[in-house]
């Protein structure tokens, strides 16, 4: 039985890891192939020059700051350029499919977390703003966290999950607007 239960957990990985390589290869494919249009602009005018220079941003613009200070940590990293724009926001999508499959797991089971992974992959919203470098995908994330955690939480009252939720609700609160609403 103990064999069965050790190669039922193989497999399940083994099929998280194909649905995360088909995805990453899904988000990735031409990820550069088109110019950056204007909120894309917008996104690496506020990541041009230094911290100081995006504090200086921050007062006239309405979004939150914490989606920009990553993207610009990022950028000095690889560079200031669509792909790498767009890299960011790819890693955005694949963080949310990570969360869901490993903290999913806690909450639908570990066949319930692969498809729940194959639902985020589903949702056009992510596909769309897999390859545009705005703050939407990270957006998701932080949302996807705050909803797994409030349940966590509300389950088993564990002070970790608690923390976690905690962290969620701050990334959502500093990412955009609408995932400050979608957390509380």
């Amino acid at each position: 039985m103990i064999e069965i239960l050790k190669k039922l957990t193989k497999n399940e990985l083994v099929i998280f890891l194909l649905i995360f390589v088909i995805a990453a290869l899904f988000y990735l494919f031409k990820i550069g192939f088109s110019d950056l249009w204007s909120d894309e602009i917008y996104t690496k005018s506020m990541c041009d020059g230094s911290l100081t220079d995006i504090y200086a941003k921050f007062k006239n613009d309405l979004h939150p700051p914490l989606y920009y200070l990553g993207l610009k940590l990022f950028t000095v990293l690889f560079g200031l350029n669509a792909t790498s724009l767009r890299l960011f926001s790819v890693l955005g999508v694949l963080s949310t499919i990570l969360l869901g499959y490993f903290a999913g797991q806690r909450v639908f089971g570990k066949q319930g977390a692969l498809y729940f992974c194959l639902m985020l992959i589903s949702l056009p919203m992510l596909a769309a703003y897999s390859h545009q470098a705005r703050m939407y995908t990270w957006a998701a994330f932080s949302v996807t966290g705050v909803f797994i955690y409030a349940y966590l939480f509300m389950r088993t009252g564990k002070n970790r999950d608690l923390l976690l939720l905690f962290v969620f609700t701050l990334i959502a609160m500093y990412i955009h607007y609408y995932s400050m609403a979608a957390a509380f």
